[in-house]
């Protein structure tokens, strides 16, 4: 044995020992040697079992890591007895997916394509089913067929621009929640039935032919957390009792652990308080996070209704990095997600719910028009006299036109029920005034995409220079010619819209004449066949539709 080895590892402990209880008597503001042993003691447990927790806190956090990068697939249960489970390409698919899909994927697997369109297509398809293969299984017995996909959602980036505008318009192709059925509450997630088809316009379409709409098999959807999220994906051709044979078997506690903020009302032991109806509490959990998804979007439209030239440009460089307001709006992100929590905490425990969604709404909205208390600004007697004497000097001349002129809107304004759900539900209600704006158009004779919903004001504006065959020039094509500034970039997406919403349902135009604006050898605007045009001067006409 080295004696002299051992004796100086005891003396180096001793001497460490020593700088360590000097620089806690120092902390504690205590002269040397006027510590105890016993506090001493106490101050090296309390960091010995602190540095403890934080290195379990780490090690806890690489695990959830490494769970969140296998994904939700790892939650799902082992058959139950008297089922068997396979992968979603290992079988045929028809009894719980779309006919189109499953033709493709059968394409993928056996051949039989006709067309280069048809191979692409069966090519996606294959792709399509071995990318679920890595969140979803398939469960089968007898007949009856049930199919679970758990499908992570990485929290976004709600400051980078291209989130921004996705939040934006997120709520065009979002389910309305006045469109789904409750189905049931497992594990504190709360499960809903979806129509054959979600998007707001097939919701829409859905509802004049007499409402819920369902394939052969029942399209069921839930989620746990949220931006961050765990989504639930069900198509169940089987009794509720056979599909909740399997969903119950499901490792919610697992799927909860996977969050960076997991849940406190999710968990394979949670269960509704006693009258609770379990269909109408995944309705409203529903319905709930849709408000709050749609506050998100408010809170994106409202920071882009305020960004900063110079921080956008940054913003964009550095993917989301600087604030495109420079600062000037906070973000609300955090808040939206605690307020969200807090309500459905509220839902899950039976109480009524709080006004927060009411209070971060007011932090974005201004005062109504109608209920502003601004004295009105009226022209002095004496200015009025001046200017209608200098009128009366010209000969009462018109005053000359200015090109800006013709870019006045014509203003429309909603009525109180469509303002109402504007401010309620937003996106949902942009979705329907999109397509009334559509049919708008077509009746006043304005070109398709030219009338805008304005948020600040409650109005639709519809600019008369680029009304269809009005006979004068399309100032529209006039590069130097700007439209009186409406409230920001989403309001022109807006009317994007209206013009799809139209094109959509549109027929056939009739037959008329069509204004085309010649400069230097290119046409602006619509094209037409040879010989069906005529020029006058720098403008091109041209015979169009049927």
């Amino acid at each position: 044995m080295n004696v002299f080895a051992v004796g100086f590892v005891g003396v180096a402990a001793v001497v460490g020992l020593g700088v360590d209880y000097h620089q806690q008597s120092l902390k504690a503001e205590l002269p040397l040697g006027q510590m105890g042993i016993g506090q001493y003691v106490e101050t090296y447990e309390a960091r010995f079992l602190g540095a403890r927790a934080e290195a379990r806190a780490q090690e806890r956090e690489s695990e959830r890591q490494a769970a969140w990068k296998k994904g939700g697939i790892q939650y799902l249960p082992e058959p139950p007895e008297g089922w068997t489970r396979r992968a979603y390409s290992e079988g045929v698919n028809a009894a719980i997916m779309y006919e189109d899909t499953v033709f493709y994927e059968e394409m993928a697997k056996h051949g039989g394509a006709k067309s280069m369109a048809e191979t692409l297509r069966a090519r996606k398809a294959g792709q399509a089913a071995a990318e679920t293969d890595k969140h979803a299984h398939v469960y089968e017995r007898g007949n009856e067929t049930v199919f679970i996909s758990l499908n992570t959602r990485t929290k976004v980036n709600e400051n980078a621009f291209g989130s921004m505008i996705g939040l934006s318009m997120s709520g065009l192709n979002a389910s309305d929640p006045d469109a789904v059925l409750g189905y049931q509450v497992v594990g504190g997630v709360g499960i809903v039935e979806l129509p054959a088809n979600d998007t707001m316009m097939a919701q829409l379409a859905a509802a004049d032919r007499g409402g819920f709409e369902r394939m052969h098999f029942r399209r069921l959807r839930g989620h746990v957390g949220f931006n961050e999220e765990v989504v639930v994906t069900v198509h169940a051709n089987a009794s509720t009792a056979a599909t909740l044979e399997i969903l119950e078997a499901v490792d919610w506690d697992g799927i909860n652990a996977m969050l960076s903020d997991p849940v406190a009302s999710v968990g394979n032991d949670v269960t509704l308080p006693e009258g609770l109806d379990p269909a109408a509490v995944a309705k409203d959990q529903f319905t709930l996070r849709s408000r709050y998804n749609e506050l998100r979007a408010k809170a994106a439209h409202f920071k882009l209704r305020n960004l900063n030239e110079a921080a956008f440009m940054m913003n964009v460089l550095s993917e989301g990095a600087v604030d495109v307001t420079g600062g000037d709006v906070p973000d609300l992100s955090t808040l939206i997600e605690a307020a969200f929590r807090k309500e459905r905490g509220d839902l899950m425990a039976g109480r009524p719910p709080g006004n927060d969604y009411d209070r971060i709404v007011s932090m974005m909205e201004e005062r109504p028009v109608e209920e502003r208390d601004t004295p009105r600004g009226e022209m002095t007697e004496a200015l009025k006299r001046e200017l209608d004497a200098a009128q009366g000097a010209r000969g009462n001349a018109p005053t000359p036109t200015r090109r800006a002129d013709a870019f006045k809107p014509e203003r429309i304004a909603l009525d109180a029920t469509t303002r109402a759900a504007l401010d309620q539900r937003p996106d949902a209600a942009r979705a329907r005034i999109a397509v009334a704006v559509a049919a708008m158009e077509k009746k006043k004779g304005y070109a398709p995409g030219t009338c805008f919903l304005i948020d600040a004001s409650k109005e639709i504006h519809c600019f008369p220079g680029t009304k269809a065959g009005s006979g004068q020039k399309q100032a529209a094509a006039e590069p130097s010619a700007t439209p009186e500034k409406t409230s920001g970039l989403m309001d022109k997406i807006g009317g994007f819209f209206a013009a799809a919403a139209k094109s959509a349902g549109a027929t056939k135009p009739e037959r008329g004449e069509a204004q085309v604006i010649s400069r230097g050898g290119s046409k602006a605007g619509i094209g037409a066949t040879a010989g069906k045009c005529s020029y006058e001067g720098a403008i091109k006409r041209c015979t169009i539709g049927n």
